[in-house]
């Protein structure tokens, strides 16, 4: 069983290109360093400053409506083992990728 981030939190955008409001910048995503620089400096820039550095950061990631983040998580499961995905923030920010048998 292999799991990985949501595209939207991984690139930070919608699959139409919108920029998420309040971008989470979750380990592991596309641009982390960057994007947690950016955030770190919110209110600390002027509002058009901020916007327009975001623009620009989110503008350079690629990504496609068909985009899909890389798998983060695998798990070998044997018959009988139960996963439990625990907490909100897990299941909004992270999705099954792959499920394989035997």
């Amino acid at each position: 069983m292999m799991m990985r981030m949501k595209a939207t939190y991984y690139f930070g955008k919608s699959k139409n290109g919108i920029i998420l409001a309040d971008d989470p910048v979750l380990p592991g995503c596309a641009n982390y360093k960057e994007r947690l620089e950016l955030k770190n400096l919110r209110g600390k820039l002027k509002d058009d400053e901020y916007e327009k550095r975001k623009e620009k950061l989110y503008g350079s990631m690629k990504r496609t409506k068909t985009s899909a983040a890389p798998e983060m998580i695998k798990m070998h499961l044997k018959h009988g083992d139960m996963v439990v995905m625990h907490g909100a923030e897990m299941q909004k920010y992270y999705e099954v990728s792959a499920i394989s048998g035997p």
